[in-house]
C-alpha cells in the first residue's frame, strides 16, 4: 500500500476523530502523514496556519517559542523528538489565531501514519493572540492495517489575554501503538484554556500529562478525559496544573472504563499563589474482569489562601440500575450500553452545541467497535 495518498478506509478513520476531507464547515486544515506534511489549508482570515519550517523562516520569535514550555530533556521521548530536529528539520504546524477573532466554525489537525512500525515525531506551536475565542479538534489515527508503531508529539501553546481556547483531542490508535504526547500551556490573564481528551481504543501504552501553567490574573485551566481501556491496553493519564497568579483556578475530570485494560488517572493542582481554587474529580467504571483502574490525585499548596479539594469513585455497573433498565424492556447488554454512554457523557466537556453533537457521532463511532 501506499505510505501518502489516502484510501477510503483512511478517511473513514479520520472521519471517526473528527477530521473532515470537506472543511467547509472548518476555519483551517493541517494534516500530516507519516511524518510529512499533506494539508495545509487556511479558510478565516483571522486563522494562520504553517508548516513549523516555514513559521520559522517567517518569524524569528518562533524560534525562542520552541521548547520554552516542554523541557527537550524531560525524557527519553522528548529527547528523541529533539534529537530529530536537530538533524532534520522539524515537523509541525504553527497555528497562529490573530487577537479579536471568535470563530464559531473550529480548526482542525489530524496526524495520521500509514507506515507499520513508523515512529512519527512531531512539533507544533499555537498562539492564542488577545480577545480569541477559539475550538481545536486535533484527531491521531493510524491506517486500519497498521499495528505497532510510536507517535511522539510535542505541543506547545501560548495564551495571551482575554481569550478562549476549546482544545479536543480524539485519538483511535492500535493494539501495538505506544502513544507519548508531550504538552505545555502558558495561560495570561482573564484567559481560559479547555482541554478535552477521548480515546476508546486499544493502545499498548498512551501516557501523556500535560503542564499548565496560569501566570495571569483571572485565568483559568481544566483537563477532562473520557477513556475506555480495552484488554491488553494501558492508559496512564494526567495532568498538572499550576496555579501561579492571583484569582487563577483548576479544574481535573477523568471518567475511565476499564474493558479489561489498565488505567491510571493523575492529576496534580499547584496553587502558588492567594485567592486561588482547584478541583480533581476521578470515576471509574468496570464493565469485565480483569482491569485495573487507579486513581492518583496530588495537591500542593504553597500558600494559605487557596481552596484545593479531590474526589474519586471506582466501581462495577450498578446491578439495581441494570435491572431497572431491563424491567423496561431492555436486554442486559442494552441496558449496560446506555449505562456506559451514560458515563461518558460529552456534555462534561462543556463544548458549544453543534460541537457537541460532532464528538458525540465521533464517540458513538469508536464505542460500536471499543466496547
Amino acid at each position: 500500500m501506499s505510505d501518502k495518498k489516502l484510501n477510503d478506509a483512511d478517511i473513514e478513520k479520520m472521519r471517526r476523530v473528527g477530521v473532515e476531507q470537506d472543511d467547509s464547515d472548518r476555519s483551517g486544515t493541517f494534516t500530516v502523514i507519516n511524518n510529512e506534511i499533506d494539508k495545509v489549508n487556511n479558510r478565516d482570515e483571522g486563522v494562520e496556519i504553517l508548516g513549523l519550517p516555514a513559521a520559522m523562516k517567517k518569524y524569528d520569535y518562533v524560534k525562542d517559542m520552541l521548547w520554552s514550555q516542554v523541557n527537550p530533556h524531560k525524557d527519553e521521548f522528548t529527547e528523541k523528538v529533539y534529537n530529530f530536529e536537530q538533524e532534520k528539520h522539524p515537523v509541525g504546524q504553527f497555528l497562529r489565531i490573530k487577537s479579536g477573532t471568535k470563530s464559531k466554525k473550529p480548526f482542525q489537525s489530524c496526524f495520521f501514519i500509514k507506515l507499520d512500525r513508523f515512529t512519527q515525531t512531531v512539533h507544533n506551536i499555537i498562539v492564542i493572540e488577545d480577545d480569541v475565542e477559539f475550538h481545536i479538534i486535533s484527531g491521531c489515527a493510524v491506517a486500519a492495517y497498521i499495528n505497532e508503531g510510536m507517535h511522539l508529539g510535542i505541543t506547545e501553546i501560548f495564551i495571551g489575554k482575554n481569550s478562549t481556547l476549546s482544545y479536543t483531542m480524539i485519538h483511535d490508535w492500535a493494539p501495538g501503538m505506544i502513544v507519548r504526547p508531550r504538552t505545555g500551556i502558558k495561560v495570561d490573564e482573564n484567559s481560559h484554556f479547555i482541554s478535552n481528551y477521548i480515546s476508546l481504543r486499544s493502545t499498548k501504552m498512551t501516557q501523556m500529562y500535560p503542564e499548565a501553567r496560569l501566570v495571569g490574573k483571572g485565568a483559568s485551566a481544566r483537563f477532562t478525559s473520557l477513556i475506555a481501556s480495552p484488554k491488553g491496553s494501558t492508559y496512564d493519564l494526567g495532568s498538572r496544573i499550576y496555579l501561579s497568579a492571583p484569582e487563577t483556578s483548576a479544574e481535573i475530570i477523568s471518567r475511565a472504563i476499564s474493558s479489561g485494560g489498565n488505567s491510571i488517572a493523575r492529576g496534580h493542582i499547584i496553587a502558588e499563589a492567594p485567592q486561588t481554587k482547584g478541583h480533581l474529580e476521578c470515576n471509574g467504571l468496570f464493565i469485565v474482569e480483569g482491569g485495573v483502574i487507579d486513581a492518583v490525585p496530588q495537591l500542593s499548596a504553597k500558600v494559605q489562601d487557596t481552596d484545593l479539594s479531590h474526589e474519586a469513585a471506582l466501581g462495577k455497573i450498578d446491578e439495581e440500575k441494570l435491572e431497572y433498565l431491563m424491567a423496561r424492556g431492555l436486554s442486559r447488554e442494552q441496558a449496560a450500553q446506555m449505562m456506559i454512554k451514560g458515563f461518558l457523557d460529552v456534555g462534561i466537556l462543556g463544548l458549544p452545541p453543534e460541537l457537541e453533537e460532532e464528538v458525540q457521532r465521533n464517540m458513538e463511532l469508536m464505542e460500536n467497535e471499543a466496547l
